[in-house]
């Protein structure tokens, strides 16, 4: 049997993983209105939040999107409706054994604005990055990251059609 970790060093990594997962979410959403990089105009934070948890996860719940977004469900509907109302997102009608259940995805139009604001992001990353660090630190930052999400796969149970079609995107890019 493997030796147990200690649990300090478990409780200090669960504090520092949610600080990065936190930062790049909000750095990512938090972009300011008519800063270069924001190519979903008109939107809010909140929305900007649904746009990331959706290209990642179509045809969600309302229930599902709440988790992936980090946004209350109650005041979900009203954010989603919005951007139903904006045309950047589908909303279906789902009926299964348990009701009637929203399945919700980008529309095409919300596909290709994320598509473009994800470009720009790319760019805007890059320029940023190299006024921060050095190729080689960030070379050594992509190796790390790229082993802590080999491990995560092994141990973070996930579900696996929405974990392949993220990693083909990331091919893709």
């Amino acid at each position: 049997m493997a030796q147990l970790i200690d649990e300090r060093k478990i409780a200090e990594y669960g504090c520092i993983y949610d600080d990065l997962f936190f930062a790049l979410k909000y750095a990512f959403a938090s972009i300011p209105e008519n800063d270069e990089l924001d190519y979903i105009k008109n939107t809010t934070f909140n929305e900007k939040l649904i746009f990331y948890a959706l290209y990642g996860h179509p045809g969600v719940t309302l229930k599902e999107l709440a988790g992936l977004s980090g946004i209350e469900y109650r005041n979900l509907s009203a954010y989603v409706n919005t951007l139903v109302a904006k045309g950047y997102v589908d909303k279906k009608s789902v009926t299964s054994r348990n009701g009637i259940k929203s399945s919700i995805s980008l529309s095409e139009l919300g596909m290709k604005t994320i598509r473009e604001n994800n470009e720009a992001m790319r760019e805007g990353v890059r320029r940023r990055f190299s006024e921060a660090m050095s190729e080689e630190e960030f070379d050594e930052m992509m190796e790390l990251s790229k082993k802590l999400t080999a491990i995560l796969s092994k141990v973070i149970p996930h579900d696996t059609v929405a974990w392949e079609r993220s990693r083909k995107r990331l091919k893709t890019i």
